[in-house]
């Protein structure tokens, strides 16, 4: 479908996490977008460099008037919270740029979790683009985290058992689901068993 509700645990304290946190020089995480796409905020478009609070909302408009609205969501919890966000143009030849989540400038003392929001439309001109701007910002969208449990609400349902500092965190919620045996479905089809050059 047109929306997506996904979370990550980025925390090197845990064993799972496969690194020394006095190894690591920072902890950052990137969401990477096409540099062919504008990024919006609510009020207008943003330029390179642009510093953005610990939860952004942002939006990419494409050509023909694709548009994905991006909700950041993150733990109220000081050691799992962003600083704050950067959009940064620096991928040379690469037609990519990046919204950056900083959670230590040296080496981690802490952990990072956070969640997006996503939803897709089609084919908005700019009058339906503001106004879908506004009333996707004015959702009553937000994260929580109660002792264990990271909980996304009011958009697709999400919940994560972080577990104890030796765990790996486990989805106890989520929607939608999909068959055991199937690896993502994309307009119906399963993607492992479609053959794009056979496609009608």
């Amino acid at each position: 479908g047109p929306r997506v509700t996904a979370a990550w645990d980025l925390d090197p304290r845990r064993p799972a996490f496969g690194v020394e946190p006095a190894s690591l020089a920072c902890l950052e995480a990137h969401l990477l977008m096409p540099s062919g796409c504008g990024v919006w905020s609510v009020e207008g478009p943003l330029a390179a460099g642009a510093e953005l609070p610990p939860e952004p909302v942002v939006f990419l408009r494409g050509a023909a008037g694709t548009v994905l609205a991006i909700r950041v969501l993150s733990a109220a919890a000081a050691d799992l919270r962003p600083a704050g966000f950067k959009l940064v143009a620096d991928g040379g030849a690469r037609p990519v740029q990046r919204l950056t989540a900083t959670f230590a400038a040296g080496p981690p003392a802490r952990g990072a979790l956070l969640a997006l929001d996503l939803e897709l439309r089609e084919t908005l001109d700019d009058m339906a683009f503001a106004a879908f701007r506004r009333e996707y910002a004015d959702r009553p969208v937000a994260a929580r985290l109660d002792g264990t449990r990271f909980t996304v609400a009011g958009t697709l349902p999400l919940e994560l058992d972080l577990g104890g500092p030796a765990d790996r965190p486990r989805r106890v919620r989520f929607a939608p689901t999909l068959p055991a045996d199937v690896l993502l479905l994309v307009n119906d089809r399963d993607v492992a068993g479609w053959d794009a050059a056979r496609d009608d």
